[in-house]
């Protein structure tokens, strides 16, 4: 499973260290690419356990990323518990809503001909 998790900017070379080295230390992750808002994590579905997965959510939630991109994982039977509205990663794990969209977007024709 490719996964595509803007990041957020590192405060120094020592945290970005870190995170690498977090990530890195979740078997399921086979493989990291990118940078910034390009940055792709390849997971490794069947070797995800509750508990990788829930590094990852930690990882990700102290590094303030975007955790929506997970949101698939939650339609899994295997990982049922990330439904549960409770937990810290449950909002964050929603897709963001859609913006309602503007008058002025349906209809930008109309002021073409006042000219």
């Amino acid at each position: 499973m490719d996964v595509k998790i803007p990041l957020v900017r590192f405060l120094s070379p020592g945290d970005e260290q870190r995170f690498f080295d977090a990530l890195t230390a979740i078997p399921a992750i086979k493989n990291h690419t990118g940078k910034g808002p390009d940055f792709t994590l390849k997971i490794d579905r069947r070797r995800l356990s509750t508990a990788m997965l829930r590094e990852l959510l930690a990882l990700l939630v102290r590094y303030g990323a975007d955790l929506s991109a997970l949101c698939p994982l939650a339609r899994e039977k295997k990982f049922w518990w990330l439904n549960e509205p409770g937990n810290y990663w449950h909002k964050p794990l929603l897709p963001p809503p859609a913006a309602p969209a503007s008058v002025y977007q349906y209809a930008p024709y109309i002021f073409d001909d006042l000219s």
